[in-house]
């Protein structure tokens, strides 16, 4: 509430300071479908650990979870970019797209070059690793999950960068509608993976959907830059920004 009235009688000195109800229904609108997404996304990431609690067993969930929560640690790099590049591209879509798009290249190449050489390393070392830091009785359980998982976050690091790219033109259906189609296909990849490989499953399955994820935000976001032609899409819907 402090930060709205400060807002407000910061606001207040410069002219044209007045509601639009086009502008308020927008913000609704757009503030609406980056909440599905900062729902259904919390839902995909833990809806494996339950899975593997209830249809395995909690004891082995930890073999899961702890390099996960570990791992994932990691995208604090990404993460911390995305959030700088976000308001970038916000800002210079509108009057600067070639600047954009070159930020868009060059973060992709920043986040590659940290990403890589610790997923490299994380799977190289797995069981090493695992051994040092719990034991080697663990480290048997959990190596090969590692493994998978250390694919699996460079993937989702990269993926970061679309995502963010298309939210920030004013986009946030397309990312939203994506995760609610994603949530039943992962659900159901999950159950298949897992009850052919046990628990091994559970990272593959993760693997698979932020590499599905991230080819399909890769595309989409060369599309709304107009470098990769999708003829099956409305180019007018999706490019309002231009």
């Amino acid at each position: 509430m402090l930060l709205i009235v400060t807002t407000i009688k910061t606001l207040n000195p410069y002219s044209g300071w007045h509601l639009n109800k086009n502008e308020i229904k927008s913000l609704f609108v757009f503030g609406g479908w980056v909440s599905i997404s900062n729902i259904i996304s919390p839902l995909m990431v833990y809806f494996d650990r339950f899975y593997i609690g209830a249809v395995l067993s909690v004891a082995v969930v930890a073999f899961y979870t702890t390099p996960f929560d570990l791992l994932t640690k990691a995208l604090i790099i990404p993460f911390a970019l995305v959030g700088v590049m976000f308001a970038t591209f916000a800002t210079d879509w509108q009057s600067h797209q070639d600047k954009v798009i070159h930020q868009f290249k060059i973060s992709i190449l920043i986040i590659s070059a940290f990403m890589l050489p610790f997923s490299v390393a994380t799977f190289i070392f797995a069981e090493e690793g695992l051994t040092l830091w719990i034991g080697s009785e663990f480290a048997s359980q959990s190596y090969l999950l590692v493994k998978w998982l250390s694919v699996g976050i460079f993937i989702n690091a990269i993926a970061m960068i679309p995502f963010a790219f298309i939210q920030a033109i004013g986009k946030a259906d397309i990312t939203a509608k994506l995760h609610l189609i994603e949530l039943p296909i992962y659900a159901a990849l999950l159950w298949t993976l897992v009850e052919n490989f046990g628990l091994i499953g559970a990272p593959m399955a993760w693997v698979i959907r932020v590499s599905i994820d991230t080819l399909i935000l890769m595309i989409l976001s060369l599309y709304l830059m107009n470098k990769f032609p999708i003829k099956f899409l409305n180019q007018d819907s999706l490019i309002e920004s231009k």
